[in-house]
C-alpha cells in the first residue's frame, strides 16, 4: 500500500509533464520543455522510491505480478527516455511517450496489488529474465509511441488555424 502512496505524486508529475511537454511541441514554449523534463525527473525520482519499497516489501525485484510488472515497464521506460532526451537535447519525443507512460501508470491503478509467495520467482534467472524481457518492450514502446500518436498529433497541429500576426 506504501507504494500506491508514493505513486500517487508520480502520477501527478507525469500527468503535468504530458501536459508541458504537448505545450513544448504545439507552441514551441522552451520554458514548458524545461519544466516537462523537471517534473518527468522528479515523478521518476518518487517512482523509484515506491518500486524500492515495494522491493522492500516482497525481498525480489518487482516483476512478478501485473502491477509490479506495469510499474517497472513504464519507470523502465520513461528512464529510458529521459537518457535519450538527455543525451540528444531534443524533448518533441516526449509529447509522444510521456502520456503512453502514464496511460500505463494509470492502469496499474486498477491491478490486483496482492504479494504472493512463488517458488519460481525466487530464482535468480527469473529476474534476469523477465528484466531483459521488460528493457526490450520498453525499446519497443519507445519507438512505437510516436507512430501510435502521430495521426492524433496531425489532427491537432493540422486543423488548428494559425494566426498570420505570429
Amino acid at each position: 500500500m506504501e507504494e500506491m502512496i508514493l505513486l500517487s505524486p508520480a502520477y501527478v508529475a507525469y500527468g503535468a509533464s504530458t501536459y508541458l511537454y504537448q505545450r513544448f511541441l504545439t507552441m514551441k514554449s522552451r520554458r514548458a520543455g524545461q519544466w516537462a523534463t523537471y517534473l518527468l525527473f522528479l515523478g521518476l525520482v518518487v517512482h523509484s522510491l515506491a518500486i524500492g519499497v515495494r522491493w522492500q516489501q516482497t525481498g525480489r525485484l518487482p516483476m512478478a505480478n501485473l502491477f509490479e510488472a506495469f510499474a517497472f515497464f513504464t519507470w523502465l521506460l520513461l528512464v529510458i527516455y529521459l537518457v535519450i532526451e538527455v543525451g540528444s537535447r531534443q524533448r518533441a519525443l516526449g509529447a509522444f511517450v510521456v502520456p503512453v507512460a502514464l496511460l500505463l501508470l494509470i492502469g496499474t491503478f486498477f491491478l490486483p496489488r496482492e504479494i504472493a509467495p512463488n517458488p519460481l520467482l525466487q530464482n535468480g534467472w527469473f529476474a534476469v529474465h523477465v528484466g531483459l524481457f521488460l528493457v526490450a518492450y520498453s525499446s519497443l514502446t519507445l519507438g512505437a509511441a510516436p507512430s501510435a500518436n502521430g495521426p492524433v498529433m496531425n489532427l491537432v497541429c493540422f486543423t488548428t488555424p494559425v494566426n498570420a500576426d505570429g
